[in-house]
């Protein structure tokens, strides 16, 4: 056992005295939870096992969903386009704070068999493993809280996590390792999943509204839950570590495991059953170190890219020399791996949803590599004449897009900006982190608090209230607003008849740049119904209204 396997006497206490309950009691029906899963998971009892089939799409929008057809590699990578606009019904676009992988979600074929009666393991807990330790209600594998055989997950790759807090591993295998926000209600107590040894898997809270006080090390405890109010042994997820659950209460099911954390996971399946131009032994277990003798040539390899934006700036005026003596607009790109990567032969764009996408050279090898831990300036002047970090395009200060791909067209990052005052960037403190700040403009130099322009901030010069992001959404959406003058807001959502939901803000602000979330909750903190609704700011003479869409 690890050294978080920390087996004591209470804990054993907590083993016998539960087994000896369920010895006496009838043993829980396990398939009034059926009714929670998805329609594209299939369900059944199989003797005294429950058999789990699925796909391992998730039902909640994701930056990791292709965004179009060209993209899925001759249909490697998920597909839903039903209103037949020619985008992917399921894809987002990338969050400003989110690290997007270079991997795309797609269809698996799961089966996992757990437990009818699922029992507390006489001889103790048995430790959780890299790949799938146990099944959510929309079909996807939960993963434990390693990222490695050695290492937990690293903030880089929570920053990688989507709204939904999942991410796709090579061979677009999506997974959970933190809570799955999306499938997490308003009431935070209701049932997410099962785990790998059939005891289900449940939101941070009690039926009560608070906080699981009484878990044990294993995020477990035996009490009372929605579907089982005379008590059943059950795991809570939380976002501390172990995240889902730490431990193996019960008897192991089969189906799980198979390795990968982090950006891994599970079996990498045989090279000659990939399809053509889709990632092949992308983590190297495939008949050992990826070779033309182990991957079919028409089989591109995953490769781990560790870049990011780590400032940009939009509305230069007198700020930046990009050497010519010019002051342009910028991407800084950070590299917060261990060893250096050229970006000969990336592509770039300022609209993710547009067919421009600029290519970087790949024959200048000495200025297009960024080293270990270090920065590479791209001017957006519209100049490529100046050299091979000039792209043919500038940034807007009102806001749009910026993208990256890689030489085959997958997206490494994807993410939208709003509006730029003159002269200021906006980057990530400390360098790589996923805190951004208006700041004074350093390309090609680490960003510091003291060049943060929190307590010197550049105000905006009109009331401007942005499009909610994302939108659609499902669970929860971030609307933001910039204000030129202190004044007393009000921010408040309406239902298409024009009756009140929820309001948001009713306080006097200072001026500045400010956000505020909207859960999908009314007045009374119950979660709303799908639709379309409105929501309007007032401040001071100004009064503004958008549409937002709530997706279920």
């Amino acid at each position: 056992m690890t050294e978080r396997m920390k087996t004591s006497q209470t804990l054993l206490f907590l083993t016998l005295s539960v087994t000896m309950f369920l010895s006496a009691q009838d043993q829980p029906d396990m398939t009034i939870l059926f009714d929670y899963f998805d329609s594209t998971v299939t369900i059944y009892v199989d003797n005294d096992e429950i058999v789990i089939e699925g796909d391992g799409v998730p039902s909640h929008l994701s930056p990791y969903f292709v965004q179009t057809y060209g993209q899925t590699q001759n249909g490697f990578y998920y597909w839903l386009d039903s209103d037949g606009d020619g985008i992917n019904d399921l894809w987002m676009q990338t969050p400003a704070n989110m690290n997007l992988n270079p991997n795309r979600i797609a269809q698996q074929g799961y089966e996992f068999r757990i437990p009818l009666y699922p029992a507390i393991n006489p001889n103790g807990p048995t430790d959780t493993f890299l790949g799938p330790i146990g099944v959510s209600m929309n079909g996807v594998p939960f993963f434990n809280e390693y990222e490695s055989p050695t290492e937990t997950l690293t903030n880089q790759v929570i920053q990688s996590f989507d709204p939904g807090n999942g991410h796709p591993a090579p061979q677009g295998r999506y997974h959970y390792h933190f809570p799955p926000e999306s499938l997490i209600t308003v009431t935070e107590n209701n049932f997410l999943g099962f785990a790998g040894d059939g005891f289900p898997v449940y939101g941070p809270k009690n039926p009560d509204g608070n906080n699981a006080q009484n878990l044990d090390d294993y995020h477990g405890e035996f009490g009372p839950t929605p579907d089982f109010p005379d008590s059943i042994y059950h795991y809570h997820t939380n976002f501390t570590s172990p995240y889902i659950i730490g431990a193996f209460a019960g008897t192991l099911g089969t189906g799980f495991g198979g390795g990968g954390g982090g950006g891994g996971g599970g079996d990498p399946p045989d090279c000659g059953e990939v399809p053509p131009g889709a990632p092949c032994c992308g983590d190297g277990n495939c008949g050992g170190p990826e070779t033309e003798t182990n991957c079919p040539e028409d089989c591109a390899t995953t490769i781990d890219y560790t870049i990011i934006v780590n400032e940009f700036m939009a509305a230069s005026q007198n700020c930046c020399d990009d050497g010519t003596g010019e002051y342009e607009d910028f991407i800084e790109l950070y590299n917060y791996g261990m060893e250096a990567m050229d970006i000969g032969g990336f592509y770039f764009t300022d609209i993710i949803t547009g067919s421009f996408l600029y290519h970087i050279t790949d024959s200048s090898a000495s200025e297009t590599t960024i080293n270990a831990g270090g920065f590479l300036v791209i001017w957006a002047d519209a100049d490529p004449e100046q050299g091979p970090l000039h792209v043919d395009f500038t940034l807007s200060g009102s806001g749009e897009d910026i993208g990256i791909y890689d030489p085959n067209g997958s997206a490494i990052i994807e993410m939208s900006f709003s509006s730029q005052g003159e002269d200021t960037s906006y980057g990530r403190y400390p360098d790589g982190a996923g805190t951004w700040q208006f700041m004074n403009p350093t390309p090609g130099m680490a960003n510091t608090e003291e060049l943060s322009l929190n307590n010197n901030i550049v105000m905006p010069d009109q009331y401007i209230i942005h499009q909610n992001y994302p939108n659609p959404f499902n669970p929860v959406t971030t609307l933001r607003y910039d204000l030129p003058e202190t004044g007393l807001v009000t921010i408040t959502i309406y239902d298409m008849l024009g009756r009140q939901v929820k309001t948001l803000i009713n306080q006097t602000q200072d001026a500045g740049y400010r956000s505020v979330i909207w859960d999908a909750t009314n007045d009374y903190g119950k979660p709303v119904s799908a639709g379309i609704y409105l929501y309007q700011i007032r401040v001071g003479p100004y009064t503004k209204t958008r549409k937002i869409l709530l997706l279920k």
